[in-house]
């Protein structure tokens, strides 16, 4: 069976979510931030239509 590729279309509530989020990180920690934000754009990216 062939996974097919989705294309996720961001809302812009959720594209300010993710912004929130990575800013509240960046307080604490920029390299964590980048972490945390680059873990949920994985994870979004790994979704697979069955």
């Amino acid at each position: 069976m062939v996974d097919k590729a989705l294309t996720i279309i961001w809302s812009k509530r959720a594209v300010n979510s993710l912004e929130k989020i990575h800013k509240y990180y960046f307080q604490l920690s920029p390299s964590g931030a980048e972490n945390v934000k680059n873990d949920i754009l994985k994870t979004v990216s790994s979704i697979k239509y069955l």
